[in-house]
């Protein structure tokens, strides 16, 4: 499993701190859901995964290296469960969040 962070701008050392912190709290529930999920019972790993954090969106899109595994049904659910659920909440929780410098 990767992260991949979109920021359009620069990320300095405050930024890259908040980043590796919110990583830290999504990896868990993202393979909560995952191994959940009945679209991946049998599956050997998760290592095919990748997420990209969109930092100006402030969302989680999820893709695999065969992308004929994300169905659409998959992607509602991770929406809903994952990114809706929790990583806007971190995005917003936070009494201030660093700017993406230019």
């Amino acid at each position: 499993m990767k992260f991949q962070w979109i920021s359009g701008k620069r990320i300095d050392e405050e930024l890259g701190k908040f980043c590796v912190e919110l990583e830290y709290q999504l990896r868990p529930k993202i393979t909560r859901f995952l191994i959940a999920h009945p679209d991946f019972d049998g599956l050997p790993d998760f290592s095919g995964f990748y997420f990209e954090i969109d930092m100006k969106l402030q969302q989680v899109i999820m893709n695999h290296v065969q992308p004929e595994i994300l169905s659409s049904k998959l992607k509602r659910d991770f929406d809903r469960d994952v990114n809706l659920g929790f990583a806007r909440s971190l995005f917003t929780r936070r009494p201030y969040t660093p700017r993406i410098h230019e």
